[in-house]
């Protein structure tokens, strides 16, 4: 341990790619014949004791700047970030380093690794060249592991915390169930001879179905030579019937599946699995959620969802909401098509204002050219001059009056039809 936190230090120090090419060579034509090992313990990227370096004398690093720029190795609490790609002679991945022997500049050195649960660990002690021309143009970053990744024999099964106050009642093999853990469970692989390959789980609560009381089961396998696969599905079995009969007995409540429906609820109860690291061990975590939590999760189902009720519900509230929406929306058309008539209106009603304005000091201004130049070349007295006067006044009022009496006229029937019309046509003003 202490010889890998010192490799640690340098890398994170100066992102050296020859602190990953420990090993033997090995020619890329031996690589690439040669069959995988098959065995369940990997290695970590990180050398165990300075003997892996022997013989590695004439590694060399590219250029270091370009090293720490484009390719740099960054130290995590669960492994080492590294931006390197990954190629694959034969059956072999490998992981390209940024670096070479000193007597060949035209191959860059590779490490064979594999990836299990979102790490790569080396395979083998070996190294091998690949050609430096065909270093990728873009890669992505890899989470390598430090520490070994040793496979157990057995498949662990996590199950999370249960919804519905279910719990786990009985397991089936007994031996699969880890009893101071009641919320987990495990199988072999196929690997075991004699080995089961499914693990039948009982989980009790106080449903009842059509009057017949009803426990939930799942179904967990495995697939695969070394149990690489796993499967998991929910159905309902009557209460206390025997585990060993389930395939047989959830087929009158419709089977196993990823959901099933619940007894009396208008919603489902749905299953997922995911394979991850689970306190250092990969773990099959099986998670039960309803079906309302189901709608906002991207989990991959081996098939569709029953239709519910509660669906039907949703799709109704969904309708009535949208019609609430649109007959929002009309009232509001409705509201701003009578403000838009009204100012029209208006408008119209201004411009009717000013043509019987302008008429008045049209018809009063010619009326006042007219008084002058009658005055002018007809008046001989006093007296005849009063009576134009008088007249021009009389005359002037006159016109005056006339002009009020027309802006302030209502509109009659005809003229109100006219300007209905002009609405609806969109000729108005």
């Amino acid at each position: 341990m202490a010889f890998i936190r010192l490799q640690r230090e340098l890398l994170e120090k100066s992102s050296d790619h020859s602190f990953l090419a420990w090993g033997s060579p090995t020619a890329p034509e031996a690589l690439a014949v040669a069959a995988p090992e098959a065995t369940d313990v990997l290695s970590g990227v990180l050398a165990r004791s300075p003997a892996s370096f022997v013989g590695c004398g004439d590694v060399e690093t590219w250029d270091q700047v370009v090293t720490t720029t484009t390719t740099p190795i960054i130290m995590q609490n669960v492994g080492i970030q590294a931006r390197l790609p990954v190629t694959t002679i034969g059956s072999r991945s490998l992981l390209m380093l940024r670096c070479h022997w000193r007597h060949d500049q035209w191959n860059v050195i590779a490490v064979p690794v594999e990836k299990r649960s979102g790490r790569w660990y080396r395979t083998s002690p070996e190294t091998t060249t690949y050609p430096e021309d065909q270093w990728p143009d873009s890669f992505s970053d890899k989470l390598l592991s430090q520490n070994p990744y040793v496979q157990s024999a057995d498949i662990h099964y996590a199950i999370k915390p249960l919804p519905l106050g279910l719990r786990v009642a009985e397991v089936f093999p007994d031996d699969s169930w880890e009893e101071p853990r009641d919320t987990q469970t495990r199988i072999k692989s196929r690997g075991s001879a004699g080995s089961p390959t499914v693990t039948f789980v009982r989980l009790k609560d106080g449903a009842e179905s059509d009057g017949v009381k009803c426990d939930y089961v799942l179904k967990l396998d495995v697939d695969g030579p070394c149990g690489q696969t796993a499967t998991c599905q929910l159905g309902i079995l009557p209460r206390d019937s025997p585990l060993v009969q389930a395939d047989q007995l959830t087929s009158a409540f419709g089977g196993f599946g990823v959901a099933v429906t619940i007894p009396g609820e208008f919603s489902a109860l749905a299953v997922e699995l995911t394979t991850r690291l689970l306190h250092g061990k990969e773990a099959h975590v099986v998670d039960l959620f309803m079906d309302e939590t189901r709608r906002k999760r991207e989990a991959s189902c081996s098939r569709t969802l029953p239709e519910l009720p509660s669906k039907t519900e949703k799709d109704e509230d969904k309708r009535l909401a949208q019609l609430d929406r649109e007959r929002q929306a009309r009232e509001e058309r409705e509201e701003r098509e009578e403000r838009q008539k009204k100012m029209r209106e208006r408008k119209r009603r201004d411009k009717d204002n000013n043509d019987c304005v302008k008429f008045s000091i049209f018809y009063s201004m010619l009326f006042t050219f007219f008084w002058l130049a009658m005055v002018t070349l007809f008046s001989k007295g006093w007296v005849v001059r009063v009576c134009w006067t008088a007249g021009y006044v009389a005359l002037i009022a006159l016109i005056t009056l006339v002009t009020a009496a027309d802006v302030n006229r209502p509109e009659d029937s005809e003229q109100r039809q006219e300007r209905l019309l002009e609405d609806q046509t969109g000729t108005g003003y």
